[in-house]
């Protein structure tokens, strides 16, 4: 009983204090946080209402090895999505044998 009685004797509360400030700010950066979620959230549904098509290119703004399919419109093409790749790459002497593996 003794040890119970000192452990309740023991515990204490702590009372956290926060300055208005410090309210003004959380709430200032609560709704700041909202609104970049719902302006986020709202170009894209209007992107989507358009049909623009952020996959589409042409074919002279390929920059990189890419996987292209030719889009209904006929001169633009839609990048295939690439989830990874993996380059393997074996030197002997001046020749260089090359494996590219992509994921999709």
């Amino acid at each position: 009983m003794n040890r119970n009685k000192n452990s309740h004797e023991q515990q204490t509360s702590v009372f956290i204090i926060y300055s208005w400030g410090d309210i003004v700010e959380f709430i200032s950066r609560v709704l700041l946080g909202w609104l970049i979620v719902v302006l986020f959230i709202s170009s894209a549904h209007a992107a989507v209402e358009r049909g623009d098509d952020f996959n589409e290119i042409e074919m002279d703004q390929v920059k990189r090895g890419s996987l292209l399919f030719k889009s209904e419109t006929g001169s633009r093409y839609q990048l295939a999505v690439t989830l990874a790749t993996d380059v393997q790459i074996a030197v002997t002497g001046m020749i260089a044998r090359t494996t590219n593996r992509v994921r999709d």
